[in-house]
């Protein structure tokens, strides 16, 4: 009798070798039980905007406003959560910024998933 999961596990693994043995990725492994997993990846996503040329001083805002909007509590459910942190990722982060202090959007990071992940995989 096949468990739930098993199929999906089956699917995943060839998705895995598809991305090491074709595309050239490096499998970092399964994240489960790893210490401090979470859904926002702030090491990784620093890395990354930073290799773009983001500011520090943005990247820490940005981090700190995608934190705010994943937290769940009294007053926000998991559906309210992502629906929040769809839109700064969509529709990007309101920022201010240096001396002048004016309220600006920080880019959408939504159409650059694809390039964060690859290098959160790290492509050889």
């Amino acid at each position: 009798m096949i468990k739930v999961g098993q199929v999906e596990r089956v699917t995943q693994n060839r998705v895995i070798k598809l991305f090491q043995n074709q595309l050239g990725y490096t499998y970092l492994g399964n994240w489960k039980d790893r210490e401090n997993n979470g859904n926002i990846e702030a090491e990784y996503l620093t890395q990354w905007l930073t290799q773009q040329g983001i500011k520090d001083t943005l990247i820490n805002k940005t981090l700190r406003e995608l934190d705010k909007a994943a937290s769940l509590g009294e007053t926000q459910n998991l559906y309210d959560a992502n629906k929040a942190v769809y839109r700064l990722l969509r529709y990007g982060v309101k920022v201010k910024g240096g001396r002048v202090n004016k309220l600006k959007r920080f880019g959408s990071l939504i159409g650059k998933i694809p390039t964060i992940i690859a290098f959160i995989w790290r492509k050889k």
